[in-house]
């Protein structure tokens, strides 16, 4: 039986931080600014009855595209570990492992996402498993920007996705 909450505070739309393998993504940690935390669809199924139909819950769940929105440094850096493990991943497949002159990258990562109260201590943690990138966005040059910083889209397709 659900219960009203007893904490009434809002989740502040700043108060997030995102942690990956900080062995091999250090910077996309660190220059995210922020998070579309995707939606989750379950299908259903038609059961014709007289003149309508009556719709039973389907077996399984979909997820849309964990998305990240990421900030670029001077020297590309974020952007540089993004392209380098996109291109890990095609390249793989293809070339021998004798011959590889990337550095061995993950093809998967655990993504989380912890949300944090306004003294910045974690409440709760969306936790996305076996991550893995699907899109390394435009980046807009433009010499009329003003006072924007350069960022990128990243997005990830990924197993499931848990709330701890």
């Amino acid at each position: 039986m659900a219960t009203l909450t007893t904490n009434i505070n809002y989740l502040q739309p700043t108060g997030f931080k995102i942690v990956m393998d900080r062995k091999h993504f250090p910077n996309l940690t660190f220059f995210a600014t922020s998070v579309l935390h995707p939606n989750m669809t379950i299908g259903y199924a038609d059961i014709p009855y007289r003149r309508a139909n009556i719709h039973m819950p389907g077996d399984k769940l979909t997820f849309g595209e964990l998305t990240c929105n990421i900030i670029m440094d001077e020297n590309m850096e974020a952007y540089q570990e993004m392209y380098n493990w996109m291109e890990a991943l095609v390249e793989t497949s293809q070339v021998k492992p004798t011959d590889r002159t990337i550095v061995k990258r993950p093809t998967s990562a655990d993504i989380s996402v912890v949300t944090l109260t306004s003294a910045n201590t974690k409440v709760k943690e969306l936790k996305y498993y076996d991550a893995i990138p699907t899109l390394l966005g435009d980046v807009s040059f433009e010499t009329i920007a003003g006072d924007q910083y350069l960022t990128f889209p990243v997005g990830f397709t990924f197993s499931y996705f848990a709330i701890v």
